[in-house]
């Protein structure tokens, strides 16, 4: 027989399981250019529009990192809001190149380096 604590445990570990499932995204990267790409985040169940404009510039911002560039100015975008999806293409520069651009790590933080390590693709949490 579980004790009153376990019970609770167990429902809540029940409970994360099965709202994580109901929050999650897809997610596309595909080079344009070698200093070019485009992220496209479609969210799947709870997630709305506005999470995955929010995953979509983070995506980018990692993919800037991981790609040896330190900045990025966003081109273009599209989004539809029927099904939540959001769209954008970004140009990718070194430091210095483009003065508007904007700085990838610090977009991401001071956590930078582990977020770019460990980003994970199919959550809804920017």
């Amino acid at each position: 027989m579980l004790t009153a604590t376990q019970r609770v445990r167990l429902l809540s570990v029940i409970g994360v399981a099965l709202v994580l499932p109901a929050c999650s995204t897809s997610q596309a990267v595909v080079p344009l250019a070698t200093d070019t790409i485009q992220v496209t985040v479609a969210a799947h169940g709870e997630c709305d529009l506005e999470a995955a404009r929010k995953i979509a510039v983070k995506r980018i911002a990692v993919e800037t990192v991981r790609r040896g560039f330190d900045a990025y100015t966003i081109t273009g975008s599209s989004s539809r809001s029927f099904n939540p999806q959001q769209e954008y293409t970004a140009r990718l520069s070194k430091a210095g190149e483009r003065s508007t651009a904007l700085d990838a790590r610090a977009m991401l933080g001071t956590d930078w380096a582990r977020i770019v390590a460990a980003h994970d693709e199919r959550s809804c949490r920017a």
